[in-house]
């Protein structure tokens, strides 16, 4: 007779602004445009050509929030879309419900940043628009509803 015990393992993992950028390249391009037709951001961008998601990932680094427009029905009535309005917390929040609820384990990578002490990353190259997917629906959702 085989006896088992089992052991919790956490990880930080680190966010920094390049992976809110990584997300929202894979997210906005090839992801979430089936239930997500259009994404907006409250505030306005720096003209400075940087790439878009470069932009939106500094303005939630400052602080800003963006807004994700659900098309529930699927119809394409923007007066229809319901609105999910969030900040850099909700995206940190969504990652790590991602991640602990079973997302891509094989994603994390040991790797120093910045010349700093080793630290728990996300490899984005690891990360398909599928789970970008996932991980912005976590973070409007708090679960997968779509997909």
């Amino acid at each position: 007779m085989e006896t088992r015990r089992t052991i919790e393992v956490t990880k930080k993992v680190v966010i920094e602004q390049s992976d809110i950028s990584n997300l929202l390249a894979t997210a906005l391009y090839d992801g979430i445009t089936y239930w997500c037709p259009k994404f907006e951001v409250n505030g306005k961008l720096a003209d400075d050509g940087r790439d878009y998601e470069d932009k939106v990932a500094e303005h939630l680094f400052k602080g800003g929030k963006v807004t994700f427009y659900e098309d529930e029905g699927e119809e394409g009535n923007e007066e229809d879309f319901i609105e999910h309005t969030v900040s850099l917390d909700d995206f940190v929040k969504g990652i790590g419900t991602y991640l602990r609820d079973g997302g891509n384990p094989s994603c994390l990578t040991e790797e120093s940043r910045g010349g700093k002490e080793q630290v728990t990353a996300i490899e984005w190259g690891d990360i398909d628009a599928i789970e970008a997917d996932a991980m912005i629906q976590y973070i409007c959702f708090r679960e997968v509803i779509y997909g």
